[in-house]
């Protein structure tokens, strides 16, 4: 078989409406993006292309890159970029100036499906990355985040840490939680306060799963070089748990100290 043959399943936007609560953003991409976007004999072409040729309107300029999960509900995703745009974290203008860089919609994901996008997938996130300037990782459950399991998400995370680094003028990484975490974060913050130590402890990404790319090739861009030329995951690890600190200590702080339990910085 020399050819990818896809099932074509697709929603109306009165099933969208009903069934949204249960999609996953594979299933969206599956269900609504891949339907929409066939083209050309299977050649298929981006959401965004769709979209420009459709109204006549260019794509914006992404201003954030979400790092997320497949597996992740979309509903609960848009959620929580809502909840980021309205909070006081946003830009004051973040209504009309934030623009979210979704890989399923400005890449063609027929192309993606059948392996034939004609991309290097490390220097797409890397340039990515730095030319939006600022990443949002939506971490959950936040007792164990699915996105510290996934081989990309994890380089996502690096890369936007090492760059950050960058004499102040890298990239800025806001770590963001669904809503039901953070309330379930704080009540735990009071009830189980030892259990923000363990997420952290319990963070090893050496076990992260993938095969495209493998964990080999993930480590070989995102290593430390030691005297004797091996790959370590010490530095991954590290920089990721830093972050993680920081971020678990003022989200957590924040929470309390508007619970008027004490005072804390941002995340």
């Amino acid at each position: 078989i020399d050819k990818v043959h896809h099932v074509r399943l697709e929603l109306t936007a009165s099933q969208f409406s009903r069934y949204a609560d249960f999609q996953t953003i594979d299933d969206m991409v599956k269900l609504i993006i891949l339907p929409r976007c066939a083209h050309n004999g299977g050649a298929g072409r981006s959401y965004c292309e769709l979209l420009a040729e459709r109204t006549g309107t260019p794509c914006a300029t992404s201003t954030h890159f979400p790092s997320w999960v497949f597996k992740y509900d979309y509903g609960v995703v848009v959620a929580t970029l809502r909840a980021w745009i309205d909070s006081d974290a946003s830009p004051a203008d973040a209504e009309e100036s934030c623009c979210f860089w979704f890989s399923p919609a400005t890449l063609n994901q027929w192309a993606a499906a059948a392996g034939t996008l004609p991309v290097d997938w490390f220097e797409v996130f890397k340039t990515t990355i730095a030319e939006i300037g600022h990443t949002l990782p939506i971490m959950m459950p936040w007792r164990a985040p699915i996105n510290l399991t996934r081989a990309w998400c994890v380089y996502e995370i690096f890369e936007s840490l090492r760059r950050g680094g960058e004499g102040g003028r890298g990239t800025q990484m806001t770590i963001l939680l669904p809503k039901r975490e953070v309330e379930d974060m704080l009540r735990a913050l009071v009830e189980e306060f030892g259990s923000l130590a363990t997420v952290v402890a319990s963070v090893a990404l050496q076990k992260a799963e993938g095969t495209n790319p493998s964990l080999g090739q993930i480590i070989e861009h995102c290593r430390d070089k030691r005297a004797d030329g091996k790959a370590s995951w010490n530095v991954v690890n590290g920089a990721v748990c830093g972050a993680m600190r920081e971020w678990l200590g003022g989200v957590g702080g924040g929470g309390l100290g508007g619970r008027g339990g004490g005072g804390g910085g941002e995340g």
